[in-house]
């Protein structure tokens, strides 16, 4: 009885082994689980494999969830398609075969022994909850690049031994990496992720390495044999540049025991308000998120020309060069810069007593500091429309002949232009100030102002050449020696009510008003000049001839032509004149007509004022007929 028991017993073993086995599309399947099986042989040699999700067998469904040992083991196979339930793949699983590229998906965690070895790679997509890459797991390929997800922890002994490998993003999550995990390839330079602690033996032997960037402030634990192919880096540590985090050489290099020795130079990596100096320019870190920089001095060795970089490089990092620092390029010498598009700021005194010609400043600057370009040569500039913030005296002290600014700048700071040689200017309706000595010292004859200005600072105009001014309506205010010393022959003021203005020391205008012919609109003498505390008074002659609106926009763009027998009256941008009159310097009417061009063969020789009506508005002008 106890025999024949046993007999069954052993029957009953065999079939269960049987059973765990079997074989679909010439893939054969082992029993792990109730519900899972591993790939354990294929039968078929070349081509394309596909495993699939999940087979079904005996009417029991399992999941593909492991590809075994030796499953594919030389079969010559040229591509595989990998489910996404797979969790491991064995050891020597597709070694030697034909495979060109390869995606693991996200479900697997390991690879085990020389998973993919010995075949022909050159693109891997890894496992973005892959733990560890297996002894050689990737040996003998022609993989140029890849990125190991943060995932892994674990980089064993020749993982990526004899590939084509150029670039290397190690993952954030690896802490170990193995004797001869990256040997034999081409990398150029690498960066130890933070939390690596220990790098094995040859780890980067036979690279043409340049540039190594270590990231941990505590130094990985490294085999250092000086001109050693077991050196973790190598024999060629000494033609290494090394970078590490700021303020370890002393763990990396100098303190007794230390093992990153023997490179060719070590530098820390810059935090920020770090400096660094490159191609004699010096910056300085801004900000690591993103990483930005900015100039902050020049070595004048680097000679008179000089290009700023869109980006600063130190080791394997960039900076954004988005600002000119204040005083980088001051006292210099230089007779040419460039400014890169990265730039938004340009500071105080940035290009201060230099010998600069011309500049182009980018659309990208939306802030001029205060005397950037300061006594310098430039002879005419171009402000671009991104600039919001122009800084005092920022364009002092030149020889500009022509100055552009931006329509949306709302105020003209203190001196920016004083010391040129500007003749004229014409300034946009959202001008509303104009600063102290703004354009001080030039050589204007001419100006036309915004229909928005509402102050005229303190000097803004002394010591130019203007014979005749036109005061818009809105100015309110009109700071001491505002006009002084000019040739002034004729003020016009439009204003109902008089801008307040300095009358005596510090006169607006001049010290002596006598000779200055004064223009204020009908009916406002009093305010003007003789009620009490009026300001406006020195002037002479003085009269009410302004008879209409002062309309900037239309101002500039109507012109009066004068012939010998004719005024002709010239306007732009579709204006429709509606008609117009012509009255004597005292105000008389001497004719009013629709027509264009006026005779003036029977007019006395002299000033005249004529009004002129369009559809869109109404402007007076003063007209000499000969």
């Amino acid at each position: 009885m106890k025999t024949n028991l046993l007999t069954v017993f052993a029957l009953f073993i065999v079939a269960i082994s049987t059973a765990q086995t079997f074989v679909q599309n010439n893939i054969t399947y082992t029993v792990l689980t109730s519900n899972t099986v591993e790939v354990t042989s294929y039968g078929v040699t070349g081509g394309t494999v596909t495993i699939p999700s999940s087979v079904t067998n005996s009417s029991i469904t399992y999941n593909v969830t492991e590809i075994g040992d030796l499953a594919f083991l030389n079969n010559q196979i040229t591509g595989v398609d990998l489910p996404n339930t797979l969790t491991y793949i064995g050891e020597n699983a597709f070694l030697s075969n034909q495979l060109t590229n390869v995606i693991i998906p996200n479900s697997v965690t390991e690879l085990d022994y020389r998973a993919f070895g010995g075949n022909q790679l050159t693109s891997v997509t890894l496992s973005n909850n892959l733990t560890t890459i297996g002894e050689r797991a990737f040996e003998g390929n022609q993989i140029s690049s890849i990125t190991i997800p943060d995932s892994v922890t674990l980089i064993e002994e020749a993982a990526f031994f004899v590939n084509q490998l150029t670039n290397v993003v190690l993952g954030s999550g690896v802490t170990t990496i193995e004797v001869q995990a990256f040997q034999s390839n081409q990398l150029a330079s690498i960066i130890i992720p933070e939390n690596v602690t220990s790098i094995g033996a040859s780890a980067f032997a036979t690279n043409p390495l340049t540039s190594v960037t270590s990231l941990n402030p505590a130094p990985p634990s490294i085999l250092t044999i000086p001109n050693s192919i077991s050196d973790t880096f190598g024999e060629s540590r000494p033609n290494i540049d090394l970078f590490i985090p700021a303020g370890t050489t002393g763990s990396y290099v100098t303190d007794t025991g230390a093992q990153w020795t023997g490179f060719n130079t070590v530098t820390e990596l810059l935090e920020v308000g770090d400096t660094y100096t490159s191609n004699f320019i010096t910056y300085e870190v801004t900000s690591l998120s993103p990483n930005t920089a900015k100039t902050v001095d020049y070595d004048t060795t680097g000679g008179t020309s000089v290009a700023v970089p869109n980006t600063m490089v130190n080791g394997l990092y960039s900076y954004d060069v988005t600002a000119i620092g204040n005083n980088s390029f001051d006292n210099s010498g230089l007779t040419d810069i460039s400014i890169p598009t990265s730039v938004t700021t340009i500071g105080q005194q940035a290009f201060l007593n230099n010998s600069l010609t011309s500049i182009n400043i980018p659309n990208t600057v939306t802030e001029i500091g205060q005397a950037a370009f300061a006594a310098n040569s430039l002879t005419s500039i171009v402000v671009p429309d991104s600039v919001i913030s122009l800084g005092d005296s920022a364009f002092e002290g030149n020889a500009l002949t022509s100055a552009t600014l931006p329509d949306a700048l709302t105020a003209i700071g203190n001196n920016v232009f004083t010391s040129n040689n500007l003749t004229s200017f014409t300034f946009s309706d959202n001008i509303t100030s104009i600063g102290i000595g703004a354009f001080q010292g030039n050589n204007l004859n001419s100006l036309t102002f915004g229909a928005n200005l509402a102050t005229i600072d303190a000097g803004a105009f002394a010591d130019n050449d203007l014979a005749i001014v036109n005061i818009p309506a809105s100015v309110t205010t009109i700071g001491n020696v505002a006009f002084n010393n000019n040739p002034m022959t004729d003020v016009y003021s439009f204003a109902l009510t008089p801008p307040i203005i300095t009358t005596g020391a510090g006169d607006s205008f001049a010290t002596d008003r006598s000779t200055i012919h004064l223009h204020i609109p009908a009916g406002t003498l009093g305010v003007y000049v003789t009620d009490a505390g009026a300001l406006w008074t020195g002037f002479n002659p003085v009269t009410e001839d302004i008879l209409g609106i002062f309309d900037v926009e239309l101002e500039r763009n109507v012109r009066i032509i004068t012939t010998e027998n004719t005024l002709q009256i010239m306007s732009d941008n579709n204006l429709q004149l509606q008609d117009y009159t012509m009255y004597s310097i005292s105000g008389v009417e001497i004719i009013k007509g629709k027509e264009s061009s006026i005779a003036t063969s029977t007019f006395t020789s002299g000033i005249y004022i004529l009004k002129l009506n369009f559809d869109k508005g109404t402007i007076v002008k003063k007209v000499v007929v000969n």
